[in-house]
C-alpha cells in the first residue's frame, strides 16, 4: 500500500456528483473506498466538521451505497463534533471507526483553523482574506484552506489539499505565486480526485 498520506479533504471531493467531470466522480468514489485502508492522517477542525454536517448531510443520501470513508464519516460525524468541543481533543488524531476497520486517522487541529491563523502572523492571514474576496470564496472555503496551511505549519511536511472546487484551486495558486518563500505554502500540494487517485495506484 501507499506510504504515509498527510490531507484535506474539501467538501467537493467528498461527494460523487454535482458539477464535476465524470473521471472526478468516479475518483471520488474509488478514493473512498481505498483510503480508509491506507495510512492516512485527514486534518479536521470542529468548524469543518460542523460544515460538513450540514453540507453532506443530505447529499450522501442520494449516493447509497456510500463509499467506506463517506459512509464512515456518516456514522461517526455526531460523535466527533460533541469531541471536537473539548479542548482536550485538539491537535490529537481520532479514529473514524470504533472497530478498528478503518486505518485512516482524524487529526483535529482545532476548532477554527481561519481564527488560529490570523495568530500566526498578519502576512499569510492578510493575502489569504485578499484572495478570499478577490475570487468570493465562502466561509466553508476558506476553512478548508486554512487548515491545510495550519497543518502545514504544525507538521512541517507535504499536505495534500483535495478538492475541485476552482475558486479553492485558484486561491492556492496565488498563494504560491505570491507567498511562494514561505515554508508553509510550499509544503501545500493541491490535488484532484483523480490526481490522488493515480498517485496511490502507483505506489501500491
Amino acid at each position: 500500500m501507499c506510504s504515509s498520506l498527510e490531507l484535506v479533504l474539501d467538501h467537493s471531493a467528498l461527494i460523487p456528483c454535482g458539477d464535476k467531470p465524470e473521471e472526478e466522480k468516479q475518483a471520488i468514489r474509488k478514493l473512498g473506498d481505498i483510503l480508509p485502508s491506507t495510512n492516512t492522517t485527514w486534518y479536521v477542525t470542529g468548524k469543518y466538521l460542523k460544515d460538513t454536517q450540514s453540507t453532506l448531510g443530505r447529499k450522501l443520501e442520494e449516493h447509497r451505497p456510500l463509499p467506506k470513508l463517506q459512509s464512515s464519516l456518516q456514522r461517526a460525524l455526531w460523535e466527533l463534533l460533541k469531541l471536537t468541543r473539548n479542548r482536550i481533543y485538539h491537535c490529537k488524531s481520532l479514529p473514524l471507526s470504533s472497530n478498528g476497520e478503518v486505518r485512516l486517522k482524524l487529526h483535529v487541529l482545532s476548532r477554527n483553523a481561519y481564527n488560529d491563523l490570523g495568530q500566526r502572523g498578519p502576512k499569510l492571514y492578510d493575502t489569504l482574506n485578499e484572495f478570499r474576496n478577490k475570487y468570493g470564496i465562502g466561509g466553508e472555503d476558506v476553512e478548508v484552506v486554512s487548515i491545510a496551511l495550519l497543518a502545514s505549519i504544525r507538521t512541517r511536511s507535504t499536505v495534500t489539499l483535495v478538492t475541485v472546487d476552482r475558486g479553492i484551486i485558484e486561491v492556492v495558486e496565488e498563494l504560491k505565486r505570491r507567498l511562494g518563500s514561505l515554508s508553509e505554502v510550499n509544503y501545500l500540494r493541491l490535488e484532484r480526485p483523480s490526481e490522488l487517485l493515480a498517485w496511490i495506484s502507483c505506489t501500491k
